[in-house]
């Protein structure tokens, strides 16, 4: 079956650029979510979250229902109130090349966005020992 986004951008789905791409959502996901969480373990009330980050309750959930779209900027607000640091980590694309490819190597672009979609809605992240995010100190 031939994905139709994949042809139409001249996509190759198991190109190297393609997975260093997936595992690069992948990451961003993993830390968004995680961050997330946190803020559902620490603020039961999200109206009392949104007061204290200057945003509006509407913006806050915005940001928690689809995060990936969002600014570093107020990413960077989000985690500084709950009180968590976020650890970037720059990994040359040739380090990820000689590990195991991520569990994607198959799926059609239409089916990965859909997933990445989706995932938001569970709130729970996929693999923990992947999240970059350590509580500051």
């Amino acid at each position: 079956m031939s994905d139709l986004l994949a042809d139409i951008f001249g996509v190759d789905p198991s190109s190297e650029e393609t997975m260093l791409a997936v595992r690069q959502l992948d990451s961003d996901s993993d830390f968004l979510n995680q961050m997330i969480l946190e803020r559902y373990k620490t603020y039961d009330d999200p109206a009392d979250f949104a007061e204290k980050i200057g945003v509006s309750l509407e913006r806050l959930e915005e940001f928690e229902t689809d995060p990936l779209d969002f600014d570093l900027m107020f990413i960077r607000q989000y985690a500084h109130a709950l009180d968590l640091f976020i650890n970037h980590e720059v990994v040359p694309a040739s380090v990820l090349h000689e590990q195991p490819q991520p569990h994607v190597n198959n799926r059609l672009v239409t089916d990965l966005l859909a997933t990445y979609r989706s995932a938001w809605k569970t709130r729970a992240p996929r693999d923990p020992r992947d999240l970059y995010i350590e509580k500051a100190s």
